[in-house]
């Protein structure tokens, strides 16, 4: 189902509860961005894309989560990006509403600290998806970079789950996205990170 329109997340969890199933993981991978200048964009786009990024993402947790707390197991695992950690200029609104994801996740990790319940935010970096072609990027470049295979991806998703951690980061650019932002002002990270779509 398309999970961008406003009445998704309720419909799909009614859908679920009227087959009788229970949720033990909810994995919120779904997502897209756009990359090029802001203004390109019809604002029409960046509603659609926050509402799945952020909204869509959130209430899923609101709806499924009081069932798992209920049986003190479970969890779920959202995917953010590693622009999570860096302000990305010509990616601003994924940019942004993936920053949302991860301080929303370890938000919610910390409230569940004391359950069995866990929250693990993913955040993988470049990854061989439909991404780029998506977000209809206009920098030829971007498909010739080194990109993570999704099958990986989500390994370190799962394992990272699985041994109850709040964070994982995952690719090729994974110590540069945590290590940059500690050496550098934030001035410069915005340079550079705007540098990047374009070499």
């Amino acid at each position: 189902m398309d999970l961008s329109k406003e009445s998704a997340a309720k419909e799909l969890f009614d859908k679920i509860s009227s087959l009788k199933l229970e949720v033990d993981v909810l994995i919120n991978n779904a997502g897209f961005g756009a990359i090029g200048n802001f203004e390109d964009y019809e604002f029409d786009k960046y509603k659609s894309m926050l509402q799945l990024n952020v909204n869509t993402l959130t209430e899923l947790c609101w709806l499924f989560l009081p069932s798992m707390k209920k049986k003190n197991s479970g969890g779920i695992i959202n995917v953010a990006s590693t622009a999570s950690f860096l302000p990305i200029p010509f990616s601003t609104v994924y940019a942004g509403s993936k920053s949302y994801v991860l301080n929303f996740s370890e938000s919610l990790f910390g409230e569940l600290l004391k359950t069995d319940v866990t929250v693990t935010c993913l955040c993988p970096s470049r990854t061989k998806t439909n991404f780029a072609r998506v977000a209809n990027s206009p920098f030829p470049n971007y498909e010739s970079k080194k990109f993570d295979t999704p099958e990986n991806s989500a390994k370190v998703g799962i394992e990272a789950f699985l041994k109850g951690k709040n964070t994982v980061i995952s690719g090729p650019q994974k110590f540069l996205v945590t290590f940059l932002p500690r050496l550098l002002t934030r001035l410069k990270v915005i340079k550079l990170t705007s540098t990047q779509y374009k070499k």
